[in-house]
């Protein structure tokens, strides 16, 4: 699992979102993402763009095309 790691509040960082298809093709997807934060004390997300709230850990997570994918974000 891909881990996200802020710093300090305040912070964002904007994530690309690379979906994996047949015969090793990849493409970075921008559109018809869903973003969920499990957390949002701790961070939210908009677009792609995640903001570090305050200190602590979640999970974010990416849904595509019937897929998802998890990532953890770390505030210190």
């Amino acid at each position: 699992m891909a881990v996200a790691k802020f710093s300090n509040r305040c912070e964002s960082k904007l994530l690309e979102l690379i979906a994996e298809y047949e015969k090793d093709y990849d493409e970075i997807v921008e559109e018809d993402v869903a973003w969920e934060i499990a957390d949002v004390e701790i961070a939210k997300v908009e677009d792609g763009e995640v903001t570090a709230l305050k200190k602590g850990r979640t999970t974010l997570t990416a849904y595509y095309g019937g897929k998802s994918t998890k990532i953890n974000v770390n505030v210190k």
